[in-house]
Protein backbone atom coordinates (compact mmCIF):
# COMPACT_ATOMS: atom_id res chain seq x y z
CA UNK A 1 0.00 0.00 0.00
CA UNK A 2 2.51 2.32 0.99
CA UNK A 3 4.68 1.94 -2.17
CA UNK A 4 2.14 3.58 -4.59
CA UNK A 5 2.94 7.10 -2.73
CA UNK A 6 6.67 6.29 -2.23
CA UNK A 7 6.78 5.63 -5.63
CA UNK A 8 5.42 9.09 -7.02
CA UNK A 9 7.64 10.69 -4.57
CA UNK A 10 10.69 8.71 -5.87
CA UNK A 11 9.26 10.25 -9.56
CA UNK A 12 8.95 13.32 -8.51
CA UNK A 13 12.52 13.44 -6.44
CA UNK A 14 14.22 11.94 -9.30
CA UNK A 15 13.23 14.60 -11.71
CA UNK A 16 13.83 17.31 -9.39
CA UNK A 17 17.57 16.20 -9.10
CA UNK A 18 18.06 16.26 -12.47
CA UNK A 19 16.09 20.07 -12.89
CA UNK A 20 19.14 20.32 -10.00
CA UNK A 21 21.50 19.68 -12.49
CA UNK A 22 20.46 22.17 -14.62
CA UNK A 23 19.19 19.35 -16.91
CA UNK A 24 16.22 19.32 -18.83
CA UNK A 25 14.75 15.50 -18.45
CA UNK A 26 14.93 13.05 -20.99
CA UNK A 27 14.27 9.60 -21.42
CA UNK A 28 13.51 9.20 -18.27
CA UNK A 29 10.94 6.41 -18.08
CA UNK A 30 10.95 5.83 -21.49
CA UNK A 31 14.69 5.05 -22.35
CA UNK A 32 16.23 2.09 -22.11
CA UNK A 33 17.75 3.07 -18.38
CA UNK A 34 13.99 2.11 -17.75
CA UNK A 35 13.15 -0.32 -19.26
CA UNK A 36 13.89 -2.49 -16.24
CA UNK A 37 11.28 -1.05 -13.77
CA UNK A 38 8.49 -3.05 -12.61
CA UNK A 39 5.50 -2.61 -14.18
CA UNK A 40 3.43 -1.99 -11.09
CA UNK A 41 5.67 1.00 -10.11
CA UNK A 42 4.98 2.75 -13.72
CA UNK A 43 1.86 5.04 -12.58
CA UNK A 44 3.35 5.90 -9.78
CA UNK A 45 6.36 7.21 -11.22
CA UNK A 46 4.69 8.71 -14.17
CA UNK A 47 2.44 10.54 -11.44
CA UNK A 48 5.54 12.10 -9.63
CA UNK A 49 7.49 13.09 -12.54
CA UNK A 50 4.64 15.11 -13.80
CA UNK A 51 4.26 16.81 -10.27
CA UNK A 52 7.37 17.98 -11.14
CA UNK A 53 7.41 18.92 -14.53
CA UNK A 54 3.73 20.63 -14.34
CA UNK A 55 5.27 22.93 -11.28
CA UNK A 56 8.32 24.28 -14.03
CA UNK A 57 6.03 24.55 -16.79
CA UNK A 58 3.42 26.80 -14.54
CA UNK A 59 5.99 28.24 -12.18
CA UNK A 60 5.78 32.09 -12.09
CA UNK A 61 2.76 31.89 -14.45
CA UNK A 62 -0.26 34.65 -14.33
CA UNK A 63 -3.58 35.00 -15.65
CA UNK A 64 -2.65 38.01 -17.44
CA UNK A 65 -0.07 36.65 -18.94
CA UNK A 66 -1.78 36.48 -22.21
CA UNK A 67 -2.25 33.47 -24.45
CA UNK A 68 0.82 33.14 -26.45
CA UNK A 69 2.90 32.80 -23.27
CA UNK A 70 0.53 30.61 -21.35
CA UNK A 71 0.23 28.50 -24.74
CA UNK A 72 3.84 27.96 -24.93
CA UNK A 73 4.10 26.83 -21.09
CA UNK A 74 1.91 24.35 -22.00
CA UNK A 75 3.61 22.98 -25.38
CA UNK A 76 6.72 23.00 -23.29
CA UNK A 77 4.72 20.46 -20.64
CA UNK A 78 3.34 18.40 -23.16
CA UNK A 79 6.65 17.94 -24.68
CA UNK A 80 8.47 17.13 -21.50
CA UNK A 81 5.80 14.26 -20.47
CA UNK A 82 6.04 12.48 -23.96
CA UNK A 83 9.84 13.00 -24.29
CA UNK A 84 10.11 11.18 -21.29
CA UNK A 85 7.13 8.42 -20.54
CA UNK A 86 7.07 4.86 -21.35
CA UNK A 87 4.88 4.04 -24.40
CA UNK A 88 1.08 4.02 -22.71
CA UNK A 89 1.41 6.26 -19.75
CA UNK A 90 1.95 9.33 -20.90
CA UNK A 91 -1.67 10.54 -19.37
CA UNK A 92 -0.43 9.53 -15.74
CA UNK A 93 2.03 12.34 -16.48
CA UNK A 94 -0.35 14.56 -18.30
CA UNK A 95 -2.58 14.23 -15.13
CA UNK A 96 -0.14 16.14 -12.76
CA UNK A 97 -1.25 19.26 -14.28
CA UNK A 98 -4.60 19.40 -12.93
CA UNK A 99 -3.86 18.67 -10.02
CA UNK A 100 -0.41 21.72 -9.52
CA UNK A 101 -3.51 24.07 -11.27
CA UNK A 102 -5.53 23.45 -8.90
CA UNK A 103 -3.85 23.22 -5.69
CA UNK A 104 -1.10 26.60 -6.77
CA UNK A 105 -2.87 28.00 -9.53
CA UNK A 106 -6.31 28.09 -9.17
CA UNK A 107 -6.81 31.28 -11.74
CA UNK A 108 -5.09 29.81 -14.44
CA UNK A 109 -7.68 26.93 -14.74
CA UNK A 110 -10.01 28.23 -16.66
CA UNK A 111 -7.44 29.64 -19.34
CA UNK A 112 -5.28 25.96 -19.42
CA UNK A 113 -8.75 24.42 -19.92
CA UNK A 114 -9.55 26.49 -23.12
CA UNK A 115 -6.03 26.54 -24.28
CA UNK A 116 -5.43 22.51 -24.09
CA UNK A 117 -8.78 22.24 -26.21
CA UNK A 118 -7.43 23.59 -28.90
CA UNK A 119 -5.40 20.08 -29.33
CA UNK A 120 -7.42 17.69 -29.87
CA UNK A 121 -5.06 14.76 -29.49
CA UNK A 122 -3.70 12.84 -26.30
CA UNK A 123 -7.40 14.00 -24.67
CA UNK A 124 -5.29 16.80 -22.64
CA UNK A 125 -8.35 17.97 -21.63
CA UNK A 126 -9.81 15.12 -19.64
CA UNK A 127 -6.69 14.17 -17.88
CA UNK A 128 -6.21 17.51 -16.41
CA UNK A 129 -10.02 17.44 -15.13
CA UNK A 130 -8.83 14.04 -13.55
CA UNK A 131 -6.19 15.62 -12.00
CA UNK A 132 -8.17 18.86 -10.99
CA UNK A 133 -10.59 16.19 -9.06
CA UNK A 134 -7.89 14.43 -7.48
CA UNK A 135 -6.52 17.75 -6.20
CA UNK A 136 -10.35 18.40 -4.36
CA UNK A 137 -9.61 15.21 -2.44
CA UNK A 138 -5.91 16.43 -0.89
CA UNK A 139 -6.78 20.11 -0.95
CA UNK A 140 -5.66 21.48 2.30
CA UNK A 141 -9.69 22.88 3.01
CA UNK A 142 -11.08 19.86 2.14
CA UNK A 143 -8.80 17.89 4.37
CA UNK A 144 -10.50 19.32 7.65
CA UNK A 145 -13.72 17.49 9.47
CA UNK A 146 -16.10 19.82 8.79
CA UNK A 147 -20.29 18.45 8.96
CA UNK A 148 -20.91 17.64 5.39
CA UNK A 149 -17.26 17.98 3.94
CA UNK A 150 -17.63 15.02 1.65
CA UNK A 151 -20.77 16.37 0.19
CA UNK A 152 -18.96 19.78 -0.27
CA UNK A 153 -16.02 17.73 -2.45
CA UNK A 154 -18.85 16.00 -4.97
CA UNK A 155 -20.21 19.82 -4.91
CA UNK A 156 -16.94 21.08 -6.02
CA UNK A 157 -16.47 18.29 -8.47
CA UNK A 158 -19.55 19.14 -10.43
CA UNK A 159 -19.50 22.65 -9.79
CA UNK A 160 -16.28 23.82 -11.37
CA UNK A 161 -15.80 22.08 -14.38
CA UNK A 162 -17.36 23.79 -17.16
CA UNK A 163 -18.88 21.06 -19.26
CA UNK A 164 -20.05 17.19 -18.23
CA UNK A 165 -16.85 15.67 -19.91
CA UNK A 166 -15.18 17.79 -17.65
CA UNK A 167 -17.21 17.11 -14.63
CA UNK A 168 -16.94 13.63 -14.87
CA UNK A 169 -13.37 13.31 -15.15
CA UNK A 170 -13.11 15.68 -12.31
CA UNK A 171 -15.40 12.64 -10.73
CA UNK A 172 -13.56 10.43 -11.57
CA UNK A 173 -10.45 11.62 -10.08
CA UNK A 174 -11.89 12.46 -6.84
CA UNK A 175 -13.09 8.87 -6.54
CA UNK A 176 -9.54 7.57 -7.59
CA UNK A 177 -8.29 9.78 -4.50
CA UNK A 178 -10.51 9.03 -2.30
CA UNK A 179 -10.56 5.14 -3.23
CA UNK A 180 -6.85 4.88 -2.96
CA UNK A 181 -5.97 6.65 0.18
CA UNK A 182 -8.81 5.39 2.50
CA UNK A 183 -8.14 1.47 0.71
CA UNK A 184 -7.68 0.30 4.17
CA UNK A 185 -10.38 1.92 5.79
CA UNK A 186 -13.71 0.86 5.12
CA UNK A 187 -14.95 3.04 7.83
CA UNK A 188 -13.69 6.01 5.57
CA UNK A 189 -15.70 4.65 2.36
CA UNK A 190 -18.95 4.09 4.20
CA UNK A 191 -19.14 7.30 5.74
CA UNK A 192 -18.65 9.21 2.15
CA UNK A 193 -21.26 7.27 0.48
CA UNK A 194 -24.29 9.57 1.74
CA UNK A 195 -22.68 12.37 -0.05
CA UNK A 196 -23.57 10.53 -3.20
CA UNK A 197 -27.07 10.41 -3.13
CA UNK A 198 -29.88 13.01 -4.12
CA UNK A 199 -29.94 12.26 -7.30
CA UNK A 200 -28.04 14.02 -10.47
CA UNK A 201 -24.69 12.70 -10.12
CA UNK A 202 -22.59 10.77 -12.66
CA UNK A 203 -22.42 7.60 -10.87
CA UNK A 204 -20.58 5.74 -13.51
CA UNK A 205 -18.04 8.09 -13.79
CA UNK A 206 -17.37 8.05 -10.13
CA UNK A 207 -17.52 4.49 -10.29
CA UNK A 208 -14.70 4.43 -13.21
CA UNK A 209 -12.36 6.51 -10.41
CA UNK A 210 -13.28 3.52 -7.52
CA UNK A 211 -12.37 0.88 -10.48
CA UNK A 212 -9.55 1.67 -11.83
CA UNK A 213 -7.75 2.99 -7.92
CA UNK A 214 -8.93 -0.50 -7.08
CA UNK A 215 -6.86 -2.55 -9.65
Amino acid sequence: FRSVWAMEGVGHYYTERLWARQREPTGMLGGDEALALPERSLVPLHAGMGLSLAARALSGLRADAGDDVLRQALCWFVGLCRRNSRAGYVGAAYEALGLVARNLYPQLIAIIDRLLAERERDDLVGYFWHGVGRALYFAPTNSLPFIQSNRRLVDEATREPPRPSAVRNALAGLAWAMILDNIRQAEVLEAFLPALAGGGLDLDAFGDGVGCAAQ
